[in-house]
This record gives structure tokens, sequence and C-alpha cells, in this order.
């Protein structure tokens, strides 16, 4: 589960167990080699095969990160498209940074 909004906005709150790589530096980030990325972000890269799920404030900007993760090859990717407001209003506001 990786959340694709800039730092700043991860003090509304996030969903448990989300990863954080902000949009802005998602192309860099999956194209760099494994080791590169789980340092700059403090777990490893999912494999391929991996299910990743993406999601940000409403679901754009990572409906473009969804589509750029197909265009490297990854095979399961989906996008939450409510993102963080619609589990924001299902939870009261998930977890706080």
């Amino acid at each position: 589960l990786i959340d694709v909004r800039e730092k700043n906005e991860l003090l509304q709150g996030h969903i448990p167990t989300a990863r954080n790589v902000p949009l802005s530096q998602f192309a860099q980030a999956f194209v760099a080699e494994d080791d590169d990325f789980e340092q700059a972000f403090g777990f490893p890269k999912p494999d391929h095969d991996s299910t990743v799920v993406v999601y940000c404030q409403a679901g754009i900007r990572s409906a473009k990160a969804a589509a750029f993760l197909d265009q490297l090859g990854y095979h399961d990717v989906q996008n939450y498209q409510g993102s963080w407001a619609d589990y924001s209003d299902k939870t009261a506001g998930g977890k706080k940074a």
C-alpha cells in the first residue's frame, strides 16, 4: 500500500501500513536500483509480481502512479480510487502522522 501524497499532506493522517513515495519522486524511485529505493524510502521496492495498491487524496495522482507502474511491467497494480478522502470519511480520520 503506497501513499503518493507529498510529505506535508501526511499530517492529515494516513492509512495504517501505508508507505509513502510522493508522486513528485515516484518515477525516479521506481526506476532506481532496489537498494537505492530501500535506502531512500525505508522499505523494499515491490517486486513486479507483487500486488501494489496506490492512493493519494482523491485518486487522481494515484491513477497516474498506477499507470506508471503498469508501464514498468508491474502485473497487479490497483488504484484506491476513493483514496485518503474515502478512507478518512469511513474511519474518522485514519492514523495521524
